[in-house]
């Protein structure tokens, strides 16, 4: 079995509607709730906005960033709410997840929005999450297509109880690189969500690896690393 990078998970709801309204209302543009490492942006050849999973912290998944290694990327992390981006499975009815969904998508395309008024090219935006942070950048690329650098979602997949999202026309995100990955045997992702989102994705013409691990716990393994030292050695 392969090395791996291990994050922690913890099976819990919380209710955290108030804190994170209050977010909402005192913090519009969620400044003071992202953290940068790396790279100075005005010194690096790239971007990653780097999501973390259910109980993750920013020094638990720059353990990632560090294992992949690039010194010349800039990786910005937002933090959510009591380090949980939505507090019911990503498999519920979207309006179960409300609105902390909304929220996260929201602070995304804050961040993308204000890279790209930085004279960022979107060639060079990256995203990437794991577990919770997978599922809010694969939904956030499906709401808002465009083409970007590339996109990489460990072990995660589109929000619903079933996928009958009505496809985009024409091509919105022809030739941006997409890694899926998942777990045969993973109970909080499973491996259908994940080829059935990877697919819907190739529809709108991007350029789609999906990688499916057996016997592999909650975590991104050494191959899945190597993967993504591949999309981001642009």
């Amino acid at each position: 079995m392969p090395k791996t990078l291990q994050f922690g998970i913890t099976n819990f709801e919380i209710d955290f509607k108030d804190l994170v309204m209050n977010t909402m209302i005192k913090n519009k543009r969620f400044e003071n709730d992202v953290e940068f490492r790396g790279a100075d942006i005005k010194d690096s050849r790239a971007v990653v906005i780097l999501l973390h999973g259910r109980r993750q912290n920013a020094d638990t998944i720059y353990e990632l960033a560090e294992k992949i290694g690039f010194t010349d990327i800039t990786y910005i992390l937002p933090l959510a709410p009591e380090l949980t981006w939505y507090p019911r499975g990503f498999m519920r009815d979207l309006e179960d997840n409300q609105p902390y969904l909304s929220v996260a998508l929201e602070r995304i395309h804050y961040i993308i929005t204000d890279l790209k008024n930085q004279n960022i090219k979107p060639e060079n935006i990256f995203l990437m999450g794991f577990s919770q942070g997978a599922c809010i950048v694969s939904q956030y690329l499906w709401e808002n297509p465009q083409k970007l650098g590339g996109v990489i979602a460990f072990t995660g997949g589109l929000f619903g109880p079933e996928l009958t999202y009505t496809s985009h026309e024409g091509l919105p995100i022809n030739g941006t690189q997409l890694i899926f990955t998942g777990g045969k045997e993973d109970s909080w992702v499973p491996e259908q969500r994940v080829r059935d989102t990877a697919a819907l994705f190739e529809k709108l013409g991007g350029n789609v690896t999906t990688k499916i691990y057996s016997g592999r716990d909650h975590l991104v393994s050494d191959e899945e690393v190597e993967l993504a030292k591949t999309l981001l050695n642009i």
